[in-house]
């Protein structure tokens, strides 16, 4: 549900279909994700917002492995996947 809230907010998501959250990026911060998630993010909006007709079901799977890599507890919280 989150996912799609944030999907469908229109300047967030714009910011990111339109690529422009590539500038503010610091890949340079070792504490960082190196872009890790909000690439993935933009990625999941390219695919979920496809031309009318040509979607599919899209499961999250990449959004899912970016944010448990860089923030496990996510991965251990019951229900996850949802």
């Amino acid at each position: 549900a989150a996912l799609q809230s944030l999907a469908h907010a229109p300047l967030l998501s714009d910011f990111f279909l339109k690529r422009h959250f590539v500038k503010d990026l610091n890949v340079e911060n070792p504490l960082g994700t190196k872009g890790a998630i909000a690439s993935a993010f933009a990625k999941l909006l390219q695919e979920l917002l496809q031309p009318e007709g040509t979607a599919e079901a899209i499961a999250p799977e990449e959004m899912l492995r970016a944010l448990c890599k860089h923030c496990p507890i996510i991965a251990e919280q019951p229900g996850m996947q949802q």
